[in-house]
């Protein structure tokens, strides 16, 4: 039987903590632990998905989020044991640092690759059949135009991100884009030929598919999943 791997994406990871949650309260409730005990160790989260965004066990490999959230994770955890006397809040400036350096290395990255050959047909893209973006207290315009469009995930934490994929093609016949996003915002472009399925969760938030239908034959069929806490998103073509 053929091993399937599901990757640890945003929608994933509050989908278990719900779950963890919800079961964490009814047994309080009961009488059964208590739960002061346990939610001290909520940093753990932090630390792990830190981790595994750092070295893309079971996701998608991004060195920015990883170092976030690795090092918020554990410097709230040491505090919530009284290891460290200094409080981890204090050092939120930092986070602007971090955003700052990630711009700058952007932006220095995408003047390097001006003149990086690209797909037949698609000047200025990106040809990797998966994206995965991160956004914090910033925005990010991306242009995808692989040939072999596959998917990706989009996270925008108090931040905005426009994705678009009007450049791509998608042989396969279906791939999935995973949005989390935080008061923020993702706008996605997509081509005009492409079906497009929302199924992400909005929470006191927006989600607007303003696609038309394809007027010829459907060429792709993109699943839109996720969660979106307080933001919005919005599917165009």
């Amino acid at each position: 039987m053929p091993e399937h791997r599901y990757p640890l994406t945003g929608r994933l990871i509050f989908g278990f903590v719900v779950i963890a949650l919800g079961v964490l309260f009814t047994l309080d409730n009961l009488g059964l632990l208590q739960a002061d005990e346990i939610l001290r160790w909520w940093p753990a989260m932090l630390l792990v998905y830190g981790l595994s965004r750092l070295t893309g066990l079971n996701c998608r490999q991004s060195t920015m989020p990883g170092i976030i959230f690795t090092l918020a994770g554990a410097l709230l955890l040491l505090h919530e044991f009284d290891l460290i006397q200094v409080d981890p809040w204090d050092f939120w400036p930092v986070l602007l640092v971090v955003v700052g350096g990630s711009m700058v290395a952007g932006a220095m990255r995408r003047a390097r690759g001006a003149d990086a050959p690209v797909a037949p047909g698609v000047p200025g893209a990106e040809t990797d059949s998966t994206f995965s973006t991160f956004v914090m207290w910033s925005g990010i315009e991306r242009k995808v135009g692989s040939l072999d469009f596959r998917g990706g995930d989009a996270t925008a934490i108090m931040g905005g991100a426009e994705i678009d994929l009007r450049q791509a093609k998608m042989p396969g016949g279906r791939a999935v884009v995973d949005v989390t996003v935080v008061w923020g915002g993702v706008e996605l472009f997509v081509p005009a030929d492409w079906q497009v399925t929302v199924e992400a969760l909005p929470l006191m938030a927006g989600i607007e598919d303003a696609t038309r239908a394809p007027a010829g034959e459907t060429r792709g069929h993109l699943v839109v999943k996720g969660v979106v806490l307080m933001g919005g998103v919005e599917i165009k073509n």
